[in-house]
């Protein structure tokens, strides 16, 4: 990986007694691997720059997430149904999304600030908000009159994910059954909000009764 750009020049080792050549730092970057908090990088495009403070921890790790991306088709194909969601910020959801909930990017379009994740089967795309395909003003909470229910195999490691993210849920864990098909089928699960206010329902299947 290439270092961070600098002002300042570095100097090459040279023999006892002899001036230092200087060396100039690479002034351009792609992508950096960020190994800890306090390291600065960028990615993609310049304007997304971490600062050295722990406020920027979360968004390193965003950053971080997409700079690891596979890039490569989501596993066992594309779903029949995917969702895609605009997003007002990028990093934001994917500090959520991967860091918090676990999700994976299967690939992404930095270009157009895009990706595509993948979680135990569900796929759902983010990309940030461009004004295409708009239908009508978009203000927070987004996504008003629907619910995404995720199937997990179990929903224990995502409440605790999110209570150790001090992330609040919409509605707490609870058992539920449903009549379908002349039988009653059961879910443990729970809802929580994303950044932007989507509505996430993450269900672990309690068979039959």
């Amino acid at each position: 990986m290439s270092a961070l750009p600098r002002k300042q020049t570095r100097f090459c080792r040279s023999a006892k007694g002899h001036k230092p050549t200087p060396r100039p730092r690479p002034m351009s970057i792609r992508w950096s691997v960020i190994p800890n908090a306090a390291m600065v990088a960028l990615i993609a495009y310049p304007q997304y720059e971490i600062a050295k403070s722990a406020a920027g921890t979360k968004r390193a790790r965003s950053l971080q997430a997409m700079a690891v991306s596979e890039d490569r088709l989501p596993t066992g194909g594309f779903a029949h149904l995917v969702p895609e969601m605009d997003v007002f910020d990028l990093h934001q959801s994917i500090t959520f999304w991967c860091d918090i909930l676990g999700f994976r990017i299967a690939y992404q379009r930095p270009e157009s600030r895009f990706v595509y994740l993948e979680f135990q089967g569900a796929q759902v795309m983010l990309s940030q908000h461009n004004g295409h395909w708009q239908t009508g003003i978009l203000e927070r909470p987004l996504g008003r009159g629907i619910n995404f229910q995720i199937f997990v195999g179990s929903v224990a490691p995502l409440l605790d994910a999110l209570k150790n993210a001090e992330w609040p849920l919409y509605r707490e864990c609870h058992d539920a059954w449903y009549r379908i098909a002349g039988e009653e089928r059961g879910n443990r699960q729970f809802l929580v909000q994303d950044p932007d206010g989507y509505l996430l329902r993450f269900a672990q299947d309690l068979g039959k009764r």
